[in-house]
């Protein structure tokens, strides 16, 4: 029996939200502690059809940079005897002298936080406030969940120093159980873009989902990870239209990321405004609705990484994934998820004309591609966190 108490701390991307059911799920007494800037599309109510959440979240009061210094947080961590947390939670924890149990990373909480990046006001804050915090509390923490990547991101964690346990496994990004295609007709009513996305489906032959947040132009040095090449999609399927007369593609996108406005330029310049449906920034339960009705998912181009939300969704719906994915760097694993690869706009033209002539092929990839994530993405990360909780003293 498990008698630990689990505060998951922090929500970024909705990560913690599906660690939480999932933990929960086996019994164990798992709450959702919410940072006082949780980003609002990351809530809870965003990633469910029920409210039944709100029976095991708490909302803190601490969590931005600015109050590091002047929130004594063991309070509000009193009732818990097992700690796992992102975003800014191991700096918060080493200035209250705590370890954390598992520190999940999602992103820049592990590739630029710990680091000084620059000479600017706000880098020089998040140095002063942060910085030296997060990367002592990462390296206090027990174990890191943190997939192996590309070079690049590889040699960001050596520079960390860390000397605990790497669980070297993709976070469990989707509480899958919520997104069968029964429960998302269920509650269609529920959806507010269901029924677009049914007439999108209707109306084209090629759908391509792409909720990928737009970052490629002029994209900083140290934001390195932040390029998504989202370009190479767009003028992919501006040079599909002039040589394939029978497809009729749709892009699907949001209008989310510092570069909107340089694609809505570029959509305008390939001629592309009838084969592009922006959408707002979308919750997960809109999203996988819309990923339903897709032909294939297309995620980030620029740099090869082989696990991250967008892929996951896909996987979990069961749909094709087709992003920049080089095997070669992920030879210690078992059984690499079935995809398409693409990195150039040739690439990427090629496989939408490949998907559009044997639609049923590569809709059997999406099939498998599920099989593998909930076995591979859930099951088996999953199994460790749950270990290091059997383990660890109540």
């Amino acid at each position: 029996m498990i008698n630990n108490k689990v505060a998951v701390i922090g929500n970024m991307n909705n990560n913690h939200f599906t660690v939480v059911r999932f933990l929960r799920d086996a019994k164990i007494d798992a709450h959702l502690l919410l940072l006082e800037n949780e980003i609002e599309h990351f809530l809870p109510e965003n990633d469910s059809y029920t409210d039944e959440y709100k029976n095991y979240t708490i909302q803190l009061n601490w969590g931005t940079y600015k109050n590091i210094f002047f929130r004594n947080i063991k309070n509000s961590l009193s009732n818990y005897n097992f700690f796992i947390g992102n975003r800014t939670t191991p700096a918060y924890f080493e200035k209250n002298k705590l370890a954390l149990n598992i520190f999940i990373p999602t992103g820049d909480d592990i590739q630029a936080l710990p680091f000084f990046n620059g000479f600017k006001i706000a880098n020089f804050l998040k140095w002063f406030f942060a910085s030296k915090l997060q990367l002592k509390g990462i390296q206090r923490s027990k174990s890191v969940m943190w997939d192996q990547t590309n070079d690049t991101g590889e040699l960001t964690f050596s520079k960390l120093m860390y000397k605990g346990n790497r669980i070297v496994e993709g976070i469990p990004m989707i509480y899958y159980p919520e997104y069968t295609v029964e429960n998302i007709f269920k509650n269609k009513n529920k959806i507010v873009f269901f029924k677009r996305f049914e007439e999108i489906r209707s109306q084209y032959n090629l759908v391509i989902f792409h909720h990928a947040r737009h970052s490629w132009y002029n994209i900083e040095k140290s934001k390195w990870a932040h390029d998504k090449a989202n370009n190479r999609l767009f003028e992919a399927v501006a040079a599909l239209k002039k040589t394939n007369i029978n497809i009729k593609p749709i892009i699907v996108t949001c209008d989310y990321g510092k570069d909107v406005a340089e694609t809505k330029k570029l959509i305008e310049r390939l001629g592309l405004t009838d084969n592009v449906e922006w959408l707002p920034l979308l919750s997960r339960r809109e999203l996988m609705a819309g990923i339903h009705f897709c032909d294939v998912v297309a995620g980030e181009f620029k740099n090869s990484w082989y696990s991250y939300g967008i892929v996951y969704e896909a996987l979990a719906m069961g749909k094709l994934i087709m992003h920049n994915r080089k095997d070669e760097l992920y030879k210690n694993k078992k059984e690499l998820y079935p995809m398409v690869f693409a990195e150039t706009t040739d690439d990427i033209v090629k496989n939408l004309v490949n998907i559009f002539e044997d639609k049923e092929k590569f809709a059997k990839i999406g099939e498998d591609g599920k099989k593998w994530f909930i076995e591979n993405a859930i099951n088996i990360p999953m199994s460790k966190i749950i270990n290091e909780i059997k383990n660890s003293k109540a």
